[in-house]
């Protein structure tokens, strides 16, 4: 998998939950990639953050895909839970990205539908 690697202080914005990634914002790319392969992503300390499609040819070199999708499985997840049609499980998120996001859900509870205000 290719290692892309942020500049120190990057990474703040994305563990935030912002889903994208900038050109001036990457320090170094580990590896040979064709526009479209999905890298990984990680701080400066080399602490992964998520993976996402790199694109050298845009200013906005990663679009990260898990944004919003994490959440979108946790609950399916829990609705399965809930209506009995499979045992309960833990589920464990280890995307530092996604649980970020998953805060930003928490705090905004006023957009969310009918469905989900349940």
């Amino acid at each position: 998998m290719i290692k892309v690697t942020l500049k120190k202080g990057e990474e703040k914005r994305i563990q935030m939950g912002h889903p994208w990634i900038f050109d001036n914002e990457v320090k170094s790319i580990e590896g040979f990639y064709d526009p479209g392969d999905i890298v990984d992503v990680h701080d400066f300390k080399g602490g992964f953050l998520g993976r996402g499609y790199i694109n050298n040819k845009s200013k906005i070199i990663i679009p990260a895909f898990s944004v919003g999708k994490t959440q979108e499985i946790v609950y399916a997840l829990h609705k399965i839970f809930e209506n009995g049609k499979a045992g309960r499980i833990p589920v464990y998120v280890d995307s530092p990205l996604a649980v970020n996001a998953t805060s930003v859900f928490r705090l905004h509870p006023e957009c969310f539908d009918s469905e989900t205000a349940e």
